[in-house]
């Protein structure tokens, strides 16, 4: 996998409006996404942070400005987990390994993920045999079991409650210690935001969208833990710069 950071280098990027003007929503935006960490976004709803992952994605292109070190080779966890509905669980994550191996290495390595995720008893159930829990179970499986250089999460657990979210939360960090890849995680949620972060930018509600704040979270990924000192110092910090 590269080594390289996702540089961002003065974007700029405006949605058409119905009236013709063009509303800027990043105008000269820098930004640097270290490699081998899971780098948050965190700013309210309408802010920008899906637009940004997909002008990294390729999927819209900046105005101006160029973005660096995004090799095209991503993986994407949406806030829905997107199955086929008439594939298996199994069949649902090697679909997207066809391409890139054999059927023999798909299966085993669908397997292998399967485990991890602790769904291998349901390997051969459809998606609508599946809790909602169970089904994003699936699509982090997925995720992590395609071969990308970079993984895209565009608050995924946002529709689920409380403790269904800690408990997936606790699973994609247990699978991105295995395979630490380059994450980008774009959130509202400031308990994800601690809990994932190695790195949090913190999004600006004004357009032109602008940083306002990046805070390194010093603490291992095992070692996390709301109630540590460490995670309710950077608690009260983000509540100040988001209210």
């Amino acid at each position: 996998m590269p080594e390289n950071s996702i540089k961002i280098n003065s974007i700029g990027f405006s949605y058409q409006q119905a009236s013709d003007i063009r509303k800027p929503l990043f105008c000269k935006f820098n930004m640097e996404l270290p490699a081998s960490r899971v780098s948050v976004i965190l700013g309210p709803s309408g802010c920008g942070k899906t637009t940004l992952l997909n002008l990294i994605n390729g999927l819209l292109i900046p105005d101006k400005g160029e973005i660096i070190g995004a090799s095209g080779n991503t993986s994407v966890l949406f806030q829905e987990p997107r199955l086929l509905p008439w594939r298996t669980v199994r069949r649902n994550i090697e679909i997207v390994l066809n391409k890139h191996m054999g059927s023999e290495q798909s299966r085993a390595t669908a397997e292998y993920y399967l485990q991890l995720v602790g769904l291998v008893d349901s390997a051969d159930f459809f998606p609508s045999q599946l809790s909602g829990g169970m089904r994003q179970r699936v699509a982090i499986a997925r995720a992590f079991a395609y071969p990308a250089d970079t993984i895209l999460m565009d608050e995924p657990f946002q529709a689920l409650d409380l403790g269904l979210k800690i408990n997936l939360t606790n699973l994609f960090t247990k699978l991105w210690v295995e395979d630490r890849r380059t994450s980008i995680f774009v959130t509202h949620d400031i308990n994800e935001a601690i809990l994932l972060g190695d790195e949090i930018f913190v999004f600006s509600d004004e357009r032109p969208v602008q940083i306002i704040e990046k805070i390194t979270n010093p603490e291992p990924h095992a070692e996390r833990s709301l109630e540590s000192r460490n995670s309710m110092e950077i608690e009260k910090k983000l509540y100040r710069l988001l209210s």
